[in-house]
């Protein structure tokens, strides 16, 4: 039998100073480790002792003056978080802003506020107005109008003798963006909860968590427990729509539903005299409408234009359109 190989001799520490620095940096890597782990503990248990919390009204009280005081001490003094009919809102210089059903705040998110509410509303006007400004008294169609952070802008912009229609599909979202506008007396916006297709009937839409909620879709996402049925309608007969000779601009961003909803707009498009679309190619597969809009927009009569190729990825996937 052949004898075995002696087994090896046990290695030597590195002798000290020899450059070999593993065994004193896995202590410092080690710790570190330990208090982004504490930290995110934390996080959750505070986040879910807030929901325990906001199951009660006094709970909600408890919460709104807790983190109205929090974000004061960002330099944030005019700020109040408020509670309405169960969601979540920030009072910012005489403007509400919704924040949706769950209060998630981070030190982060607090300091990204601009100086006023107002602000953050104005710094979207370099999206949608790059090829048009509304004049007082246009028409403007707001196509997944969310909690309200387009519609405010669009309301301020075509003024008291002016219209907005806000369509939004999600009935939670829609739920928040109807608290927007009454919590900030805006009288010229009329709401419809539905989802715009190339048919009438009943679709399947994802119901997402708060954080995710803007990526709620009928077009793009897997199959879940937690989807909901949702009412869908051609924009070509929604009555707002069919009532109006001329419609001075449109927003569409509803997260890669866009084909669908333009084409169940042939009679809404010949008589919209400027768009902006949303498509979300830079999303993935999945996601590539751009070439399809475009296509739909030029046979409709638009020029076709596009955001300056340094602009941001999501920038880049605005189509813009006008006659």
């Amino acid at each position: 039998m052949k004898p075995s190989s002696p087994a090896p001799a046990p290695s030597s520490p590195p002798p000290a100073g020899s450059g070999d620095t593993r065994t004193e940096l896995n202590p410092c890597f080690s710790r570190s480790l330990q208090s982004m782990h504490m930290k995110k503990n934390l996080l959750t248990l505070g986040d879910s002792l807030i929901d325990r919390l906001q199951e009660s009204s006094w709970g909600k009280s408890l919460i709104s003056r807790l983190f109205s005081v929090y974000s004061r001490m960002f330099d944030r003094n005019k700020i109040t978080i408020q509670n309405h009919q169960g969601y979540w809102f920030r009072h910012d210089s005489g403007t509400a802003i919704a924040m949706g059903r769950r209060l998630r705040l981070r030190r982060n998110i607090i300091r990204s506020w601009t100086s006023s509410g107002e602000m953050d509303f104005g710094m979207r006007q370099r999206w949608w107005f790059r090829t048009y400004r509304p004049q007082e008294g246009d028409c403007i169609v707001d196509v997944g109008a969310g909690m309200g952070e387009d519609t405010h802008v669009y309301s301020k912009a075509v003024g008291a003798a002016g219209s907005v229609l806000a369509i939004e599909a999600h009935p939670g979202t829609c739920k928040a963006l109807s608290l927007f506008v009454q919590l900030n007396n805006i009288t010229n916006v009329e709401i419809h909860n539905i989802a715009v297709s190339d048919t009438d009937g009943i679709l399947w839409m994802s119901s997402l968590p708060d954080d995710n909620w803007q990526c709620n879709s009928i077009a793009t996402h897997e199959k879940s427990k937690n989807d909901i049925k949702i009412t869908a309608m051609r924009l070509d007969d929604v009555p707002f729509l069919a009532n109006k000779d001329s419609i001075n601009f449109m927003k569409m961003n509803i997260e890669g539903a866009e084909v669908l909803a333009l084409n169940g707009a042939h009679s809404t498009l010949s008589k919209t005299r400027n768009i902006c679309v949303c498509c979300h190619d830079f999303l993935g597969a999945d996601t590539q409408t751009k070439d399809d809009v475009c296509k739909i927009l030029t046979a409709a009569g638009f020029t076709i234009s596009f955001a300056d190729p340094s602009a941001p990825p999501y920038e880049r996937d605005f189509v813009y359109g006008s006659k």
